[in-house]
């Protein structure tokens, strides 16, 4: 798909799909950017809080769980 093909399939209310196993926080911030009136879209500093939170979400858990294993097997 060339970049002009994909710009008039977005014109036409075209969306990309989304991975189902994509974390859902992340969902649906992409959901959000690609709403059809531009201006409920998130802004770029919106996007970077909710990505930078999400990341320290995901880093949580995953230190929680290697925690937990760690503790499990006796380490």
């Amino acid at each position: 798909m060339t970049p002009l093909q994909a710009a008039l399939g977005v014109r036409q209310g075209m969306r990309p799909e989304f991975p189902r196993n994509a974390h859902p926080k992340l969902l649906d911030l992409m959901q959000k950017c690609w709403e059809t009136v531009p201006s409920k879209r998130p802004s770029f500093s919106e996007i970077i809080v909710e990505l930078e939170e999400l990341r320290e979400e995901i880093q949580e858990t995953s230190e929680s769980l290697t925690h937990e294993t760690s503790e499990a097997n006796g380490e």
